[in-house]
């Protein structure tokens, strides 16, 4: 009994610091630890089985995820967190509750940064800032096995040790910082505008010696530059894939921040008496409710009117979590007089300014994953409205926003099972079973046996083989002299778990101007075509570099109009303004 004592007065208070945490870790652990493969997941599997068996050349190895196999340097990743997934996959095995045990530490060590961040900054609700974090959509769907949670928990160490050292808490915590910094730029390059953050902070703090800490992160990238061109002649964080900024990006941008910020509601207080605030509050939840019964219920709203609607609101929405961030900025530095906290306003501020502009400037799409790496920070400036909510607005603030989370979730994790289950159901003898397509489909198919379609190697597939095509993700563009006929399709009804949908190919992870992230549809998950071969191509020589190149610009809807625009405006033929395109790429690889 008193070794029991003993245990409950050391580890009590423990508990009682980090039981939210600990709660909405093993929340979003749970609800994806069996979730499919599902979009860049495969690819990075592939990724990491090649170069735990080649670690001198951990750039070089093919991967199908255009039209046809290329190397890995072509594509945007450096390794790092692919060689940790291929150690793990040597260690245990590629299944989905293995991987998705690794992705967990990373998302533990995010929310635990996250918490260090708020108690360092001396802000008392953690629990709420955790929970606004976790359920998050951007969060709690991109526990893939991807990038983005690694680099949002570099991101977040390196800021708690920047905030330590800038804070005159020890001169070696900007080491540390750089250290994490390094390793989440050796993961994704996303993390470049941190250098710049971690320059102004330094300077605003006047720790002028210790921007020395910076050759850490600088040295780093040099040498694995230097490694690149040893490795394949080329330096990859300059000759990754190129990509024509326009406007409607930053719209692209506004519109994805918009679809993943519910904490919005948040602004209402601000502006509203408290009795008012109660009142639009239980307005707004009882019309979300309303809306989604209607929509259930009839079948007069179209899937494109809806679409139309949500996409003008998160526009709304995004600008006006933008504006209230500048807002609250400026009441900052007016009203604050501590320097201090002056100076870590304004490098918040400075963080989502840059990670934002490189994202929107750079990021060939926006999704949610990418603007994870500001969520934290935002959730940050709602400081005061988090600290003021009275029980009955932080109830319903509360329940909406991690019912928002999990209902997107779970539309996500069904999304990905289609593939899965799919797949196994597709039982074809006799000839050989080819498919296009990539994503989590494409890690599945080869699972169950298909071969994954080459357009060089087209001419492989044979009068009578059978295709498998998928309709609604990313795949190979087909030889349009490959003929075949469709036997018979899978699908998959609309059912309640996929009313609040991210199907339209891939929204969640892949939006545009006027394709919100995520809308409310009654639609399939998608529909797989089992097609018999008819009629196969004559074997021929490989495509050159650049017909390749024009391959990869028709097979990219943005990226196909965008050049299609260039050409009337330059009153030029389509397939010379292609050809210009293909060869100037060339040259810049």
């Amino acid at each position: 009994m008193l070794v029991v004592k003993n245990l409950q007065i050391k580890f009590l208070p423990i508990l009682k610091k980090y039981y939210p945490l600990l709660v909405c870790w093993g929340s979003v652990t749970l609800i994806n630890l069996n979730k499919a493969f599902h979009i860049d997941d495969t690819f990075h599997l592939e990724a990491a089985k090649y170069i735990v068996d080649h670690l001198s050349s951990p750039m070089s190895g093919l991967i199908n995820w255009g039209n046809s196999p290329t190397p890995m340097n072509e594509h945007n990743q450096p390794p790092l967190f692919f060689l940790v997934i291929g150690i793990v996959i040597k260690l245990f095995n590629a299944d989905e509750i293995t991987l998705h045990l690794l992705l967990s530490i990373f998302s533990f060590l995010a929310l635990f940064y996250f918490q260090k961040i708020l108690q360092l900054l001396q802000i008392k609700k953690t629990g709420i800032y955790l929970t606004l974090l976790a359920f998050n959509p951007a969060f709690i769907i991109n526990q893939n096995v991807m990038t983005d949670i690694p680099i949002l928990a570099c991101a977040l160490v390196f800021f708690y040790f920047l905030l330590k050292s800038i804070l005159g808490q020890g001169d070696k915590n900007i080491s540390y910082a750089m250290i994490a910094l390094s390793f989440g730029l050796l993961i994704k390059y996303a993390l470049l505008p941190e250098l710049i953050v971690a320059i102004i902070g330094l300077l605003l703090s006047k720790k002028f010696k210790q921007l020395t800490m910076l050759l850490i992160p600088v040295i780093t990238l040099t040498l694995w530059s230097i490694w690149n061109y040893y490795e394949f002649g080329d330096i990859h964080l300059f000759g990754r894939p190129q990509k024509i900024y326009t406007n409607l990006q930053l719209w692209a941008f506004i519109g994805t921040l918009g679809a993943i910020s519910s904490f919005s509601l948040l602004i209402i207080p601000t502006f509203l008496k408290k009795q008012f605030t109660n009142s639009v509050i239980s307005i707004i939840t009882a019309g979300i409710v309303g809306c989604l019964v209607y929509v259930i219920q009839t079948d007069e709203l179209t899937d494109k009117t809806i679409q139309q609607f949500l996409h003008t609101l998160f526009l709304f929405n995004g600008t006006i979590v933008l504006l209230f961030i500048g807002y609250k900025f400026i009441v900052f530095f007016r009203k604050e007089k501590e320097r201090t906290l002056r100076i870590t306003n304004s490098l918040l501020l400075v963080q989502i300014c840059l990670i934002a502009t490189f994202i929107v400037v750079y990021a060939p799409f926006m999704a949610t994953r990418h603007l994870l790496l500001i969520l934290p920070f935002i959730l940050l400036f709602f400081k005061n409205e988090i600290e003021q909510m009275d029980g009955y607005f932080k109830t319903i603030f509360l329940s909406v926003s991690i019912s928002f989370g999990l209902i997107l979730g779970i539309s996500d994790y069904s999304y990905a099972d289609f593939y899965r289950v799919k797949a196994k159901e597709i039982c074809l003898s006799g000839a050989t079973k080819w498919t296009v397509g990539h994503w989590g489909w494409q890690w599945y198919a080869k699972k169950a046996g298909m071969k994954i379609y080459s357009l060089e190697d087209d001419w492989k597939l044979k009068k009578g083989d059978y295709l498998i095509v998928p309709k609604n993700i990313s795949k190979q563009t087909i030889n349009q002299n490959l003929k075949f006929d469709t036997l018979y399709y899978l699908t998959e009804k609309f059912h309640f778990t996929t009313l609040f949908s991210g199907n339209d190919f891939a929204s969640l992870y892949n939006s545009f101007y006027q394709k919100p992230a995520w809308t409310i549809s009654k639609s399939t998950v998608d529909t797989i075509y089992v097609c018999k071969i008819t009629k196969s191509v004559p074997y021929r020589k490989k495509l050159t570099e650049v017909e390749k190149i024009i391959v990869e610009i028709k097979n990219d809807p943005f990226w196909y109009a965008t050049v299609k625009t260039k050409a009337k405006k330059q009153k030029i033929p389509l397939d010379s303004m292609l050809l210009l395109d293909a060869k100037w790429l060339l040259e810049q690889k």
